[in-house]
């Protein structure tokens, strides 16, 4: 009695923590994703003013005045900082990059920012933006951030740059979201009384299991919905506001504008000379639908006959005619809509998260009893679950970070060893894959008598202390050495996670069984960590994936060394260790033996290439046919989804064939995936081949591992390190993905190499029914 209360409240502690981390998680990240819109308005805005800025200095260069001795830039420079008063600085330089002229004075602080503006890195970067760049382009200078607009004479002579610098938390305005704060705190106390009710309350023992299993978990997905409710709606009605502002903002400017040339002399019965003028600042701002001047005697566009659309008035003239201002309605369900489509992927993310945690209370609750560390049968039952969230922590925190690095090579333009730009961004990635395989293949020589304990910190300390380094990495060649280095830490925690399947299952059927669990982890992981990776780099920049990585996998580490009955798989993994002998597994080896081989060959290979599909090929592929970005996460998340739930259901569900025949229908699966691409290229199609491939990921990895781990020489030798080997081949596999992917998808849009690489598939799928003989399988 005692220990089931000690189990419960420790259950009702661990549960109630995670309810206040996710509500706070939910709330922050959907927050940073709201300020992230509001500041891409207020850049909107900002440069769409200052080009008028560079329009106005253009045209007086281009009547003959010198940009070095241009009288009233003063006056230019005033005018730039007023867009938005208080939050920005101007600075002009000249073709070689040297500041002309300063809206600031020399002020310590201002001294400092001037001396980034002379930094090599920044000088080029603002270069390139003359040469083939976008006007406006956002640089990084010295921890705050500018934009970038070349100035030309006679559009073909680049003559200087103006630099408009300013911190984006700057030009948020002040939101009161105190009301969602208030409903957080009562939604999280709510959901706590209600696992506090279902835990402690009397009931059946039939029914107990399952209420401490689920219940906790169901209501931190109710209390998760309710919170994400609320801040819809708070965020909806915010983005019309502000969308609005923005709007208002661009007319009040576009008034001022037209105010002077009727000052200057232009008859207000003429202002309809300028609606070319009007139109295009109409054009170069999302949130305005149209633009025109009114007059008694002046026909003007009006908004579409049913539209929702509001019209913004402003006086011109002290009331002699009247500016109309449109504002985009269609513009606000846009941003809405994407509101909803974040707000759907934090959700789905965090649902994945929460279901993941229902091994949770089962954990808890052999960690707590007398079964823990021992070879009984619930103990060796609980090692799947165990698996499962342990490497579903571990994956999240790598995929979080890892799909990103290319990106971040490209937003520095960065070139390494005389490579092309194009190559230089892909190297980190092969390099750490690399650093994997190199890892794998030697790690079972040098750690095989190794405690696990040892392993799992030599695993996480590379990859915390590596991904840390690399939130401050600003180097290529830095970032390189420091994904090698993690490279060398994932190797390690996949060696590491094979070595506690194979320590903590009593059978080749258990094998199989708890790798399955270790991949359906490993799907969800994938899944949950690129979809987080994508939100946070949205909202906090693609380096910060990297501190989320280090944060997360020092979470893992504290799991395990908690969770892990580490004194029981030492136990098992010494006795394999002495009964399969003292020689490591080589490669060779394994690839000598033909059956082994053909293992490797038909199913390794393929099943590997299937796994990089959603990595290398997918959102390569969608964006040649051109679906948005948008639609590409969502096919990421069907993917992921129908691994982990759909994959290991069926597993469940043909367990009864046998071991070949699944391998069969699971490479099968792989060509259905890739054929149904043949026949056409919209969104629904897309996302189907994607979920077929995630059935592919989750049904074909256990299948194939099962297969391979049960032939009869293996069983013979090191599990762990056959296995490790096998992953070793994969890896290979992997690094040459990218390549083959690229290679199958064709600018036009055709499907030849597609068909032809899913008969290749389905070929494969035929070779391995037919050349496998019942005697090669036999023990």
């Amino acid at each position: 009695m005692k220990e089931r209360m000690k189990n419960k409240l420790l259950t009702f502690v661990v549960f109630a923590a995670l309810a206040f981390g996710s509500l706070q998680f939910v709330a922050w990240i959907s927050q940073m994703a709201f300020e992230n819109t509001c500041i891409e308005l207020q850049e909107q805005y900002i440069g769409t003013e200052v080009r008028e800025v560079i329009d106005t200095i253009e045209n007086s260069v281009n009547f003959g005045k010198e940009l070095q001795n241009y009288y009233g830039m003063d006056g230019i420079l005033e005018r730039v900082c007023r867009i938005s008063e208080g939050n920005l600085e101007a600075i002009v330089l000249d073709g070689a990059g040297e500041p002309l002229y300063l809206s600031f004075q020399g002020s310590k602080k201002n001294k400092r920012l001037l001396s980034y503006v002379y930094t090599k890195d920044y000088q080029e970067a603002a270069a390139g933006v003359g040469s083939g760049g976008i006007a406006g382009e956002k640089i990084s200078l010295g921890g705050q951030d500018s934009m970038v607009f070349p100035i030309y004479k006679e559009q073909k002579e680049l003559v200087g740059h103006l630099l408009v610098v300013y911190r984006q938390k700057e030009l948020l305005e002040e939101n009161d979201f105190s009301g969602l704060e208030q409903k957080k705190w009562i939604i999280w106390i709510s959901a706590s009384l209600f696992m506090a009710v279902f835990l402690f309350c009397k009931k059946d023992r039939e029914q107990e299991g399952w209420h401490v299993r689920y219940m906790p978990v169901i209501v931190i997905m109710f209390g998760m919905s309710v919170n994400i409710f609320f801040m819809y709606r708070a965020y909806g009605e915010k983005y019309s506001v502000l969308v609005s502002r923005n709007a208002e903002s661009a007319a009040v400017y576009i008034q001022a504008s037209a105010n002077d040339l009727l000052k200057k002399g232009l008859p207000v019965e003429e202002i309809d000379k300028v609606s070319g003028y009007l139109k295009q600042k109409a054009e170069s701002n999302a949130a305005i639908e149209s633009i025109a001047v009114v007059k008694s005697y002046y026909n003007t566009a009006e908004p579409a006959e049913g539209s929702n659309n509001a019209i913004l008035n402003l006086d011109l003239l002290d009331g002699q005619a009247q500016l109309n201002v449109v504002v985009s309605q269609s513009y606000i369900e846009d941003k809405i809509f994407m509101m909803t489509l974040t707000f759907g992927a934090i959700f789905v993310v965090c649902l994945m998260i929460t279901y993941e945690l229902t091994h949770l209370a089962e954990i808890i609750s052999v960690r707590v009893s007398r079964e823990f560390n021992q070879e009984t049968a619930g103990q060796m039952e609980a090692v799947g679950g165990q698996v499962k969230l342990l490497s579903f922590l571990a994956y999240t925190a790598i995929y979080t970070s890892m799909s990103y690095t290319a990106v971040i090579m490209r937003n520095w333009d960065a070139s390494v060893f005389g490579l092309s730009r194009a190559v230089s961004a892909s190297l980190p990635l092969t390099i750490e894959l690399l650093g994997i395989m190199v890892c794998s293949v030697i790690i079972q020589r040098v750690f095989k008598d190794m405690d696990l304990t040892h392993i799992m910190l030599f695993a996480f300390a590379f990859l915390i202390l590596g991904n840390a380094a690399c939130i401050t990495a600003s180097s290529p060649y830095v970032l390189l050495f420091l994904r090698a280095f993690c490279g060398i830490g994932f190797g390690f925690l996949k060696y590491w996670l094979n070595a506690i399947v194979s320590a903590g299952s009593r059978d080749s059927e258990a094998v199989g069984r708890n790798y399955a669990q270790l991949n359906a982890g490993l799907l969800g992981g994938i899944t949950a960590g690129a979809s987080l990776g994508s939100i946070l780099a949205q909202s906090l920049g693609y380096q910060f994936n990297y501190f989320f990585t280090a944060v997360l996998c020092a979470l893992a580490f504290v799991f395990s060394a908690f969770a892990m009955p580490w004194g029981m798989l030492n136990r098992r993994r010494g006795r394999s260790a002495e009964n399969a002998g003292a020689q490591p597994v080589r490669m060779i080896n394994v690839l000598k033996n033909k059956t082994s081989f053909k293992a490797v060959v038909l199913g390794d290979i393929p099943l590997n290439i299937g796994l990089m599909y959603v990595v290398a090929f997918l959102p390569v592929y969608m964006n040649n046919i051109g679906h948005p970005t948008v639609a590409a996460s969502y096919a990421y998340l069907v993917n992921g989804l129908t691994g982990v739930y759909l994959g290991v259901a069926m597993m469940e569900r043909l367990k009864r064939l046998s071991k070949k025949v699944s391998c069969v229908v699971a490479l099968f699966l792989g060509a259905s995936g890739i054929l149904i691409l043949v026949l056409g290229s919209n969104v629904g199609i897309v996302m189907l081949s994607a979920g077929i491939m995630g059935l592919f990921d989750g049904y074909g990895t256990p299948t194939i591992t099962s297969f391979f781990t049960s032939l009869p020489q293996v069983q013979r030798a090191d599990t762990a390190g056959m296995l490790t080997v096998f992953n070793s081949v994969g890896s290979a596999v992997q690094i040459m993905c990218p390549v083959l992917y690229n290679m199958l998808i064709q600018p036009d849009g055709g499907t030849g190499y597609l068909l032809v690489f899913g008969i290749c598939y389905a070929a494969a799928a035929l070779m391995f029914l037919c050349l496998f003989r019942k005697k090669e399988l036999e023990v």
